[in-house]
């Protein structure tokens, strides 16, 4: 495997680089004693360059070639023996493909003459078995007696490669010498013969494989009914049911196995009558699941309307993963035939059963499907009512709208939700035709009569893409608090706005924008409404601090763990934090760093900031005046881990190794009237460094800083 991954790779680079002496029969190939001399230099650039040119050398290289190839395992090779041993092999490689151009029979039988002679017992094992790897992709009729007779060598090694040589070479001439040998095979090599003519599809040896499959032997018998059932002749059927019946346990489930690749086989080759006999018998005799979806799979690729009894019937098998697999072989069923004669037994089946035929015809795209549909839609029973709306929406039929809208508006809860449900699938059918305006009015008409979030948000996605300013009175309704799709509804209303910047109205979608940004809860929703203000060329420095986020710090570090100074005690006790001096950190002396961070989400990047460093952590300090005191919340997000203080206060902690998430974890604390302190202290185990914190209410609605006092000083 090795050996053969080395050529692979070898194969492939030579098409990359698009080496012109491997691909084209006009390359002008070196004389023999340079190539030579250039495949053993030291130099693997120069080893390369010559295999690369080795292709048009032909036979006279392979006997020089051969006698650079070492075993790259035997005791006393060197490095260097081994990489000229792999360029020499690659350069036979580059050879027999060049021989591989349509023109070049002549050059590939002299070729394959020397590597014939290569392959003799009195050969080295490293060369013999190189030849036999080449002629596998060279070798045609001419040759294969010559290998064939090492089918018969002492080496059990040597024959195993002989016929893995001759199972990839093409020809009646390779089956006729693979089947005069299997007489004489024994063991373990007998069997692998077997399967070899399997592999190849030898419909000659289909009489000798019959006879190996009444073997006492199990292993002898299991591979030639996998030989049979790959070969796919109809005279094996008997022979594979027979193990099929009385071989038990893991070799029964083989055969099994190999009697639908059987019928697999049978029905390619257009025995379709034979292939459906076969997974009829399965269906009847196996109590093993997965073989029986595999027969119902066959029967919906093989069989016409002569399979729907069977599948049809199959239907209400106890097994849901059986009755699915009925349910996919029915859709896959050939012929207009098949959809005649589904509609025919839907029109009259039992509710149950009804659902599943027209969720077939459906998915099939039966002509018959519409009218059975429509009928369907107000049948008496409601599960059939509520299937047929269902897939009507999946027809992308412009005539079905009113027959959905009444069904919205009079039917009952269960159909009026699945028929708004297939209303907007046909509203984004006609989004997707370019029809906006009629998609737009439907659109408008299912939030009129919707009452499921599910389906709002689907409508709410649709109006986002139209984008109408006729959308934004129903979609401001679905805005406010209590809603389950405000930020749905918020998100399509920032879309709605966007266009509304590119006309006339600029300053009211602006204003509309600044609004949404204040005002979000949601730290995504503010930052599309930002993202959106910055499109329109607005400074949005401001709206982190206006939406709780502490924007100004002072920041110290980076300070290694085990430094005295990364507990932040002398920090977190003091009054007062003295940043305008510097702090003692071993023996270096640091100083406090002020930053503002325009972020919307109030992020400080400390990798940036102070540098890059494992193991280490940094302090931040900000302050803020606030006009009275009041119980708060201060929402954390860090990379890595986190302590916070407030006001000399210890509030908590975390040790994790994570990005930064804005509002990750909550902590509760208390500000007072006037100036408040915070201190952070960030953690940083390894990649990216940074956090942020917002100033929010006891319900975790954002404080604006900029009201509350300066966002740090």
């Amino acid at each position: 495997m090795k050996k053969n991954r080395w050529i692979g790779w070898a194969l492939a680079l030579m098409v990359m680089m698009g080496a012109p002496s491997v691909w084209s029969a006009e390359a002008q190939a070196p004389s023999l004693d340079e190539f030579l001399k250039q495949i053993q230099d030291k130099d693997g650039n120069k080893r390369r360059e010559a295999w690369e040119k080795a292709g048009p050398l032909g036979a006279q290289a392979v006997a020089p070639l051969v006698k650079l190839l070492v075993d790259y395992n035997a005791e006393g090779v060197t490095n260097e023996q081994r990489d000229v041993s792999k360029a020499a092999g690659t350069a036979l490689d580059a050879i027999a493909h060049y021989t591989s151009r349509p023109e070049a029979a002549a050059e590939r039988k002299a070729i394959n003459a020397e590597l014939v002679r290569l392959i003799g017992a009195g050969q080295p094992e490293v060369v013999r078995i190189k030849a036999l790897f080449v002629l596998a992709s060279t070798a045609g009729d001419e040759s294969v007696p010559a290998v064939a007779a090492l089918l018969s060598d002492p080496d059990a090694k040597m024959r195993e490669r002989v016929r893995w040589s001759l199972e990839r070479i093409p020809g009646k001439a390779v089956n006729q010498a693979l089947l005069a040998a299997l007489s004489s095979a024994t063991g373990d090599f007998r069997r692998d013969m077997i399967l070899t003519l399997g592999q190849r599809r030898a419909t000659e040896a289909v009489e000798a494989i019959l006879g190996e499959a009444k073997s006492n032997d199990v292993g002898i018998r299991v591979a030639a009914i996998d030989a049979l059932a790959r070969i796919g002749d109809p005279r094996g059927r008997e022979a594979i049911l027979d193990a099929v019946q009385t071989l038990d346990g893991m070799q029964q489930k083989t055969a099994v196995d190999d009697y639908l690749r059987l019928a697999d086989n049978l029905a390619v080759a257009g025995n379709s009558q034979a292939a459906i006999a076969i997974y009829r018998g399965v269906l009847e005799r196996s109590k093993n699941d997965t073989a029986r979806c595999g027969a119902l799979v066959g029967l919906g690729n093989a069989g016409g309307s002569e399979a729907l009894p069977t599948l049809v019937a199959t239907l209400d098998d106890p097994s849901l993963r059986i009755r699915n697999a009925a349910t996919n072989a029915l859709t896959a069923l050939k012929g207009t035939e098949a959809d005649q004669s589904l509609a025919d037994l839907a029109s009259k089946a039992e509710p149950a059963r009804k659902v599943v035929l027209l969720r077939v015809l459906s998915a099939r795209k039966a002509p018959e499907a519409t009218a059975l549909l429509r009928q369907a839609s107000t049948d008496s029973n409601m599960e059939v009512r509520v299937a047929a709306l269902d897939l009507l929406g999946g027809l992308n039929d412009p005539k079905l709208e009113p027959l959905l809208v009444e069904a919205a508006e009079k039917g009952s809860p269960e159909a009026k939700s699945v028929a708004l449900s297939s209303y907007a699938k046909l509203a984004a059918g006609r989004l997707g035709a370019g029809e906006k305006a009629h998609a737009l009015a439907m659109y408008h008409r299912i939030l009129d009569l919707a009452d499921n979030d599910n389906i709002r948000r689907t409508v709410l996605e649709g109006l986002a893409g139209i984008a109408s300013v006729e959308s934004l009175p129903k979609v401001e309704k679905l805005m406010g608090e209590g809603s389950g799709v405000r930020d749905d509804a918020t998100r399509a209303y920032i879309a709605i706005v966007l266009a509304m910047g590119k006309t006339d109205k600029k300053e009211e979608a602006i204003n509309r924008l600044k609004a949404v940004a204040e005002q979000a809860r949601s730290t995504q929703i503010t930052q599309r409404a930002i993202d959106g203000l910055r499109q329109m060329g607005v400074e949005t420095g401001g709206f982190a601090a206006r939406v709780g986020f502490i924007t100004r710090w002072r920041l110290l570090g980076p300070i290694a763990e085990n430094d005295e100074a990364a507990s932040g005690k002398a920090f977190a006790t003091a009054e007062k934090i003295a940043t305008n001096q510097p702090v003692k950190v071993g023996d270096k002396s640091l100083k406090w760093k002020e930053i503002t961070t325009d972020d919307s989400q109030g992020l400080v990047n400390l990798q940036s900031l102070l540098g890059s460093g494992d193991n280490v952590v940094a302090f931040a300090y900000a302050e803020f005046d606030a006009p009275r005191e009041r119980e708060i919340n201060l929402r954390i997000g860090s990379d890595d881990g986190f302590e916070c203080w407030l006001n000399g206060q210890r509030l908590g902690g975390k040790d994790v190794a994570r990005p930064v998430k804005a509002d990750e974890d909550t902590i509760k604390g208390r500000i007072v009237q006037g100036t408040n302190r915070v201190l952070m202290k960030i953690t940083q185990q390894a990649g990216d460094w940074g956090f942020c914190v917002r100033v929010a209410n006891t319900q975790n609605r954002p404080l604006d800083l900029l009201r509350l006092g300066e966002a740090g000083r």
